[in-house]
């Protein structure tokens, strides 16, 4: 018998992964888990099947328990932000909740440009990784999930509205760049022309 009888807590899935993993870490390496799995280690080995049921809900409810705690304690962290935002202007909180966007959208477009180069790369040589944007992906990543999670407990997400939005700033972006690159290319042009001569 070797049947998980775990259950998340309300709103678990909604908190950032690296969250998530950091809980995992240490609820595993706790004192009293380490003993309780051990416990229920030696019940399967004996055949104390109703023992070991007992003991795996235990075990999850420790773990439910856990995780409400947890999650209490990242709701206490928004409303923080919150307090600390208030006496504030008008003027001062529409700039914070128009850079919260913003980080959103700038995180998100990083690992889409970090994809859409290796992509690129693919097409010539399915094997080739422009490895030194890794990082740069994993920076967006954890960015995105934090700020998704403080986003939607302040009630400032909309998927839809969040999307259009996102397309029209990559699509500005993209041709700001390749302005900017195109001018790049007449000046590099015209230095090489010069050296000729």
């Amino acid at each position: 018998m070797n049947n998980q009888i775990n259950v998340d807590a309300p709103g678990w899935k909604d908190l950032p992964e690296h969250v998530k993993q950091k809980f995992d870490e240490t609820f595993e390496n706790n004192s009293q888990i380490i003993k309780l799995k051990r416990d229920i280690q030696i019940a399967q080995q004996a055949k104390q099947w109703v023992m070991e049921l007992n003991l795996r809900k235990k075990l999850s409810e420790v773990r439910f328990k856990a995780q409400q705690d947890l999650l209490a304690n990242q709701e206490d962290s928004v409303e923080q932000v919150t307090l600390l935002q208030m006496g504030l202007s008008h003027e001062a909180l529409d700039k914070i909740n128009t850079l919260i966007i913003a980080m959103y959208l700038a995180s998100d477009m990083l690992e889409f440009f970090a994809l859409d180069i290796n992509s690129e790369l693919k097409k010539a040589d399915p094997t080739a990784s422009f490895e030194m944007f890794d990082p740069i992906r994993e920076v967006g990543k954890k960015a995105r999930e934090n700020l998704s999670y403080l986003w939607k407990k302040t009630s400032m997400y909309d998927t839809e509205d969040f999307n259009n939005n996102a397309d029209d700033i990559l699509a500005m972006l993209i041709n700001k760049a390749k302005k900017v690159y195109v001018k790049y290319a007449k000046h590099v042009a015209e230095k090489e022309a010069k050296e000729k001569k």
